[in-house]
């Protein structure tokens, strides 16, 4: 699946949603159409949701859950054993540390201090401006 993006979610990604059917405002029922460029405003894609019968509805739980994982490891792929590190801790404090290793979801971190800490690699970046 593709399309995905800032700013709204791909046509693409909710006409090709369950053996080909497409989906539009009120289920299954045609070509899924916008006037945004192709691409559906959040408003659009909730009201999509809301016709939906739940096996359609079972269909795109699927879909999201598998563009959250795609997201999850390219977001892991960024890291690697050694980079220097920051994340917010608990109580708003960020702390610094070094990448351990990286994990299918989570990001093994040592901070300054010797702790070892299992973090989500979105709340991770490098410190310093590296990249």
């Amino acid at each position: 699946m593709g399309g995905w993006g800032m700013g709204g979610i791909s046509v693409g990604v909710l006409t090709t949603l369950g053996c080909g059917r497409k989906l539009v405002a009120g289920g299954a029922r045609g070509p899924a159409h916008s006037h945004n460029g192709g691409r559906m405003t959040i408003d659009q894609v909730v009201q999509a949701i809301s016709g939906m019968s739940g096996d359609e509805l079972s269909e795109v739980v699927a879909a999201h859950n598998e563009r959250r994982a795609i997201l999850s490891r390219q977001a892991v792929r960024q890291f690697r054993a050694g980079d220097r590190v920051q994340f917010e801790g608990r109580h708003g404090r960020t702390l610094e540390g070094w990448v351990r290793k990286t994990n299918r979801k989570t990001i093994n971190v040592e901070t300054t201090d010797g702790m070892m800490w299992r973090v989500s690699p979105s709340l991770v970046s490098r410190c310093g401006g590296e990249s």
